[in-house]
């Protein structure tokens, strides 16, 4: 084999899929990469023995690509990849298969090869008609620059796209080729390819005959073996369709968060007439919810819950007690001590809250919340004895956020406390009544933030 198909196939040793290079004589495997030992399974030195039509089951005929090749690995499984074949000077055949959804002929792919081969130290492997079959066989614009910037190569899309011809764009500049605009955007980032001495990407918006496209578009300089520029491969992918479903994406989305603005707008609703309706029952519970809310929401922030979790506490918090509006409005302002009995009717509220909130339809397991906010760490609590983390992680926030809003509040039966008896008896309950992580993130909020509630 010459030394211009050994530098092919060193140059493809790092692509991206399995290359093989055939005699195309013998049908002899001459020279293949790791990737395609790792395709068919065999070590370098086996594969190199082993006959072509062991591993191609489907028929090589005069096509140069093949989309749905059938392979055979060394354990006789087969599989189905994409193939391409390139003829060689000398007799040689150069094979190329991707196993993947990828096409093998897409400029992603091959950006890193063709910039390698560009920037190679080994000076005969240019090779232009080897160089011309990538460039025609690429979906994608591409074209070739010499080192004073001017046109020397272009491929069929370039013309598809911007109309022009070989004989109206080779040996010039972009300045002379295009509008002003766009030739200096152009200039500027070929300027910044060569300065940079690397490859370039930009999304481009052109006006093509009154058409809007937009182009994912890179640069490669290419250099010599002493490092100079002599030259720049670029290209571009049209990405129009992409933002076009982008932008279909976006209305869609701005759609729906609209309509979820309007739901959580007329949820609130129903549960502003919810919890009024309660406070008109109850008037002692008049701006507790609320300030429920605000410590419940404080706390789960500072425990580093979403803002769309954090809005869900503050829903569930707002109507914590609505079970209360089925207890006899005489027990909920009773001045004095609830018998047994009584106390059993009010522990009631919380499963007939989960009842009535089950009613709306929500993403964030309201219902849950609220019959779980009288749970208490160590099982003792209602309406469940559920103990630890069997308790939903809101349901723990807003026992310690109610327990002490509770305590610092004046009731029928007795004065509001001070808020250093209610922090005591917080910090009491850790690990018995209250879950550990919440009592100690509420003692950092209250102690060290200075917390104060906002609504009165």
């Amino acid at each position: 084999m010459k030394n211009t198909s050994l530098d092919l196939v060193n140059f493809f040793s790092d692509a991206l899929f399995a290359t093989l290079v055939v005699n195309k004589e013998t049908n002899k495997i001459e020279s293949v990469n790791d990737i395609a030992c790792e395709y068919y399974g065999y070590i370098k030195e086996d594969l190199l023995h082993v006959k072509l039509e062991s591993i191609f089951v489907s028929k090589i005929t005069e096509e140069e690509v093949y989309p749905n090749f059938i392979h055979q690995r060394k354990d006789r499984k087969r599989f189905r990849a994409q193939m391409m074949k390139m003829s060689l000077e000398d007799n040689w055949v150069l094979y190329l298969v991707k196993n993947d959804d990828e096409k093998i002929l897409k400029t992603e792919i091959y950006e890193k090869e063709i910039d390698l081969f560009f920037n190679s130290n080994r000076k005969n492997i240019f090779n232009y008609d080897i160089v011309r079959s990538i460039f025609s066989l690429m979906p994608n614009i591409l074209y070739l620059k010499d080192s004073n910037l001017r046109y020397i190569f272009f491929n069929s899309n370039f013309y598809k796209y911007f109309g022009f011809g070989q004989i109206e764009i080779i040996g010039k500049t972009t300045e002379e080729i295009f509008p002003e605009d766009f030739a200096r955007q152009v200039e500027t980032s070929d300027k910044e390819a060569i300065l940079e001495k690397k490859t370039i990407e930009s999304e481009q918006l052109l006006n093509i005959n009154g058409v809007e496209v937009w182009l994912n578009a890179f640069k490669t300089p290419i250099l010599d073996n002493e490092g100079n520029f002599i030259g720049l491969l670029g290209g571009a992918v049209d990405i129009t369709k992409d933002k076009e479903h982008e932008k279909e994406l976006s209305s869609i989305n701005q759609m729906l968060n609209e309509k979820l603005a309007e739901r959580e707008e007329l949820l609130m609703k129903s549960l502003d007439m919810l919890s009024f309706a309660l406070e008109c029952r109850d008037p002692y519970t008049s701006g507790h919810q609320k300030r429920v809310a605000e410590l419940s929401v404080a706390i789960a922030k500072k425990m580093e819950f979403s803002e769309e979790e954090c809005f869900g506490l503050k829903l569930a918090s707002l109507i914590h007690d609505i079970g209360k509006i089925g207890i006899p409005a005489e027990l909920l302002s009773k001045p004095t001590k609830l018998s047994a009995v009584e106390f059993e009717l009010i522990k009631n509220h919380s499963t007939l809250g989960a009842e009535i909130v089950s009613k709306l339809p929500n993403p964030w397991n309201l219902s849950l919340i609220v019959e779980q906010h009288h749970e208490r760490y160590d099982g003792t609590g209602y309406p469940k004895k559920l103990i630890g983390e069997e308790i939903n992680i809101f349901a723990r926030i807003l026992a310690v956020a109610d327990s002490f809003e509770a305590i610092v509040s004046h009731r029928p039966y007795r004065p509001g406390r001070v808020k250093d008896f209610a922090i005591k008896e917080i910090a009491n309950g850790r690990n018995t009544l209250y879950d550990p992580k919440v009592v100690d993130i509420f003692m950092e909020l209250i102690l060290k933030d200075n917390f104060e509630f906002e609504q009165e």
